[in-house]
């Protein structure tokens, strides 16, 4: 790395820790304020609390990091720029390109970090620091009632009395499905769990029916039956209750899906998912995709606005780039709520305000050159 490239990281680096430890203080202090009872009442104490910021950590960071990101870089070019170094720098005949190269890397290992970590890392964060908040007994205690799942995949059909959502414990469960060969088959189980990565009945009968026109085969009664071949997994039947819950008022203010449990889903589900959940899955997935790329788009709107030579007023380029990155985040949501809707691609929807904003900021870059 030149020495130029290291300088321009040294003077970017100072003002990009102090904007996200600031934003990041600021946004502990007024949850700290805010759901301080709660925390009490969950029994959490400093170390507890500690765990939980950070599994809420990589997602508050998709928010803070494109902001502090902007306002860093908006300091540091506005404040070479006041003391005329980008100035000499150009009469050296460095372009304004070149110079930018190491806050172009800087976006990209943002945007490669922010998805490394909610999409690798801590996938789950959100929902492990949901369940610090409530009592492990009372989770074990929630068990859904007559609930009905279907793995369209294998064409298996599943239908709980009661099932037990954190443990995949189970009570009155009746499992059908049909083999290729036109024989379908049926389990019912008094009760049973998932374990060792096996569906385990209890007290459970079988029934084969060779062609619907034959006395079915009733296989005798057995104590434990474990069914390996069986895909479902405790994993997938809480997606899919999560994502059911997940309605398109909720889906298109942010994104709560995984990549993960986005493809689950649809590669479990996918003959029999409505036109409308398909539009808000696909819109989450992309969505997903998009949002840490808002950090690389961060770059390209702070150039043009810090890198204007002979501005005084540090405030003129801040405010104004502040402004432009406020429209882009509604516009933003905006995009999610016509995906989520299906009134536009989901594509289209994720990734049409990264691409405006970026064409933006390279033509208004190329104008500065």
């Amino acid at each position: 790395m030149r020495l130029l490239d290291r300088y321009l990281l040294r003077e970017l680096s100072v003002p990009l820790s102090y904007c996200l430890s600031a934003f990041l203080a600021f946004w502990v202090s007024f949850d700290l304020i805010s759901n301080l009872s709660d925390y009490r009442e969950a029994g959490l104490g400093g170390s507890d609390l500690l765990v939980y910021y950070a599994y809420r950590m990589p997602d508050l960071l998709l928010i803070i990091a494109p902001v502090g990101l902007l306002l860093g870089m908006l300091y540091t070019l506005t404040n070479l720029s006041r003391h005329s170094e980008l100035v000499a720098m150009r009469a050296a005949g460095i372009s304004l390109v070149r110079l930018s190269v190491p806050y172009f890397l800087v976006g990209i290992l943002f945007s490669v970090g922010l998805f490394a970590l909610n999409d690798l890392v801590f996938s789950d964060g959100n929902e492990k620091a949901e369940k610090m908040l409530h009592d492990d007994e009372d989770q074990n205690n929630k068990w859904l009632k007559n609930y009905n799942f279907r793995n369209s995949r294998d064409g298996r059909t599943w239908n709980f009395g009661l099932y037990q959502l954190e443990t995949g414990e189970f009570r009155n469960a009746q499992v059908t499905w049909d083999l290729p060969d036109g024989t379908r088959q049926v389990i019912i189980g008094q009760s049973g769990a998932y374990a060792d990565k096996t569906w385990v009945f209890t007290n459970a009968a079988q029934i084969v029916f060779m062609t619907p026109d034959t006395t079915p085969e009733h296989i005798p009664v057995t104590n434990r039956l474990e069914m390996p071949l069986f895909t479902e997994t405790p994993k997938s039947i809480r997606n899919e209750v999560k994502i059911n819950s997940l309605n398109s008022i909720t889906a298109s203010k942010r994104v709560f899906l995984s990549l993960g449990e986005i493809t689950g889903y649809l590669q479990m589900h996918n003959l029999d998912i409505s036109p409308e959940r398909r539009a808000l899955l696909l819109t989450q997935y992309h969505g997903r995709l998009a949002a840490p790329w808002t950090c690389l788009v961060v770059v390209l709107i702070a150039l043009p606005f810090g890198a204007v030579t002979g501005r005084r007023n540090v405030f003129v380029g801040v405010a104004s780039s502040i402004v432009i990155f406020f429209v882009f985040y509604v516009i933003q949501r905006f995009g999610l709520a016509l995906g989520t809707s299906g009134r536009i691609p989901a594509l289209i929807a994720a990734w049409s305000p990264n691409a405006i904003f970026a064409v933006l900021g390279i033509w208004m870059t190329w104008r500065q050159r």
